[in-house]
């Protein structure tokens, strides 16, 4: 397994990657392997899209976000052209000058192969990969078509919601309403009718000509409230910690009267005074 995924058992506490979208968060993760598979540095492009069954404007797409969420960089890759590499990647796989040289003739090899037409085993593999992933898109396809869709949501718990969007789209239909309920429901299972109007309110911008765009608005901030909640709560929890060991070390050193005040004003704490 990479040393990347082994160092990076803390990205359970890293806020710059918990507050990914979840698609963006796989994206990543699937890029990463990429990058470990080619020496350290994204394949092109059109490779990206083959591996990652998605178009070349989609792939390019991630890439950019992650790129200004910090997450890849753009370097040169030693022979006058440009790659793009996960941040901080050589600091994390821990790349010595032996592999370092191993990773230059890696990519040196794979770049031949790319410009070979010869080589015509490659091309078939591929051409026979790619016709196994249609074939299983094909059939993916065809079973949700005969899957049975559940119901939208009703509008009657969402008339304040509803009442937002027509005020800035009175031609919206309610199926457009649902589905933008059933995003923001699917982010977050408990909000509440006046909670999502007040996104609605707060993602909604002059000159926005469509009310499908709280599709995919509505789902982001929702995403990034969550994250930043947890961060929060996170660092709310830590300080708790800490003020409690602050206090029972108070209270280890301290005479009967202090003890006896400590214990008064912290009782939660009354099973963990250390024993006299």
């Amino acid at each position: 397994m990479s040393l990347w995924f082994r160092m990076y058992t803390g990205i359970v506490n890293n806020a710059k990657i918990q507050s990914l979208p979840t698609p963006l968060f796989k994206a990543w993760v699937n890029l990463l392997c990429l990058a470990k598979d080619n020496g350290g540095a994204l394949p092109p492009l059109p490779d990206i899209s083959f591996q990652l069954r998605c178009t070349e404007a989609q792939a390019k797409k991630w890439i950019s976000d992650l790129s200004d969420r910090r997450l890849f960089d753009e370097s040169s890759d030693g022979a006058g052209g440009k790659e793009i590499c996960p941040h901080d990647w050589e600091q994390h796989q821990y790349v010595s000058d032996v592999s370092t040289n191993r990773v230059k003739k890696f990519r040196e090899t794979q770049k031949k192969l790319r410009g070979n037409v010869s080589v015509t085993h490659s091309e078939t593999e591929q051409r026979q990969s790619r016709d196994r992933a249609d074939s299983e898109t094909e059939t993916f396809a065809a079973a949700a078509a005969h899957t049975p869709k559940p119901p939208p949501p009703s509008l009657q718990g969402w008339p304040v919601t509803t009442e937002r969007i027509a005020r800035r789209f009175p031609s919206v239909d309610d199926e457009m309403v649902c589905r933008i309920a059933s995003a923001a429901c699917a982010i977050d299972p408990g909000i509440t009718d006046d909670s999502l109007a007040q996104v609605i309110d707060s993602e909604w911008k002059p000159g926005q000509n469509s009310a499908a765009l709280f599709l995919k608005t509505v789902p982001a901030i929702l995403r990034n409230r969550a994250a930043e909640t947890a961060v929060r709560k996170a660092a709310e929890e830590r300080n708790l910690r800490d003020a409690e060991a602050r206090i029972l070390e108070i209270y280890s050193r301290s005479d009967a009267e202090t003890r006896l005040d400590l214990e008064k004003s912290w009782p939660e704490l009354s099973d963990k005074w250390p024993k006299k």
